[in-house]
């Protein structure tokens, strides 16, 4: 049984408050989810790999639950905020999925961005032998005033062979992708305290 104004008693709680103040960040995810979406089913999407791997990368944003939107969002936000001294970025949810993010100079060819995210989120994927799935995220550097366009890549490899640890190193080497990464961690509470 549960008794009438349960559900206001929660609400009216201190930590809900500030549960719903860190779930902020979680909305530039749903953004980003919607703005996926809505380009999917008008066509507006210039590159893309095809129809299904499209359906499946915003799929896995979508299936992302609101905790780990907050980690994901957060993240993206700074390294949007970043971009002009970082181009990418790993970032493993949560759920095990690593996400990139790349951020080119507003005069790269939108194919060459496209294809530079693949080979990165390839890249990714060797770096974490326990990830299956890769997601890649590409945008413009931010600079005030100018619009920006997005893509998105889905990679799903459930196995990681000698011959691709092998094309990993060469592009390693000869582009450097995720070569030397800056390796931070940050903590987030579900429920911060005060």
């Amino acid at each position: 049984m549960i008794d009438d104004g349960l559900w206001e008693q929660i609400t009216s709680k201190e930590e809900y408050a500030r549960k719903q103040t860190a779930n902020e960040a979680s909305y530039i995810w749903d953004h980003l989810i919607e703005k996926f979406g809505q380009d999917f089913l008008n066509g507006q999407l210039e590159f893309a790999a095809s129809p299904s791997g499209t359906e499946r990368a915003i799929r896995q944003l979508a299936r992302e639950d609101r905790f780990a939107r907050r980690i994901l969002g957060k993240s993206f936000k700074e390294f949007l905020d970043n971009s002009q001294r970082i181009l990418a970025r790993m970032t493993t949810s949560p759920s095990g999925v690593v996400y990139v993010f790349l951020a080119s100079p507003h005069d790269t060819p939108r194919d060459a961005r496209v294809a530079e995210l693949g080979i990165r989120c390839f890249v990714a994927r060797g770096l974490h032998p326990k990830s299956q799935r890769v997601v890649g995220i590409a945008t413009e550097r931010y600079e005030k005033g100018k619009g920006f366009s997005l893509d998105l890549y889905h990679l799903f490899k459930p196995t990681w062979a000698a011959e691709d640890r092998e094309r990993m190193d060469a592009i390693q080497k000869e582009f450097g992708f995720f070569a030397n990464p800056k390796l931070t961690t940050d903590a987030e509470d579900e429920c911060p305290q005060s």
